[in-house]
């Protein structure tokens, strides 16, 4: 298969045979060979190997991170949705949909989200641990405020208002009438979470 496929398809939520025969390979994969696939030549192996680490080898967790930079796009299919993602997007899924039940998942979200090298990614990978790990991801969100990029700018916004970070409130007030609509959303859902008095102007 060309696609990464997801094990429920179509409408319907017919199970997939693509996703079920990857999955039975993935499964007989020794160690040394989960981080051969993991190296694969496929896009499409790659993504599903990571997938199979993420959800059933939490120790080998550590060997994904490599592919949080592979920005090799590849088709996906989850339900009905049809959608083109790279690599490193699906790997950060694969780790999101973990966080909750794995600390190791959420432990390579959070070097992902502090690591300069993998750009607007990191933002994702922030939102989606900042729930487990709220402290630490606050660090890095604040980091962020700093750093010049217009993406990771929402985002740390986004997760310092999830994590109740009231004393840069007013900093972030001050982002109200920024050019950017998405960044100016953002202030205003995290002022109105954190219960800020500069919400009610902005929103």
């Amino acid at each position: 298969s060309e696609r990464i496929e997801s094990a429920a398809i179509g409408a319907a939520g017919a199970h997939s045979e693509v996703w079920k025969k990857s999955e039975a390979g993935a499964a007989r994969a020794t160690p040394a060979d989960a981080v051969a696939l993991l190296r694969h030549r496929s896009p499409v192996v790659r993504g599903y190997m990571a997938q199979h680490v993420a959800d059933h080898r939490p120790d080998d967790l550590p060997s994904v991170y490599p592919l949080l930079a592979d920005d090799t796009e590849v088709e996906t299919v989850s339900g009905c949705t049809i959608a083109k993602e790279t690599v490193a997007e699906v790997v950060v899924q694969a780790l999101c949909n973990r966080a909750a039940a794995e600390s190791s998942a959420a432990r390579v979200l959070l070097r992902a989200a502090a690591d300069p090298g993998l750009g607007p990614l990191r933002g994702r990978a922030l939102g989606c641990v900042a729930a487990h790990e709220p402290a630490k991801a606050e660090l890095v969100a604040r980091t962020m405020l700093d750093e010049g990029d217009r993406t990771l700018l929402r985002d740390a916004v986004m997760v310092l208002g999830m994590v109740g970070a009231r004393d840069v409130a007013a900093r972030i007030a001050a982002l109200a009438a920024d050019p950017e609509p998405r960044i100016r959303a953002s202030v205003a859902t995290a002022l109105s979470r954190l219960d800020a008095p500069d919400a009610a102007a902005v929103l």
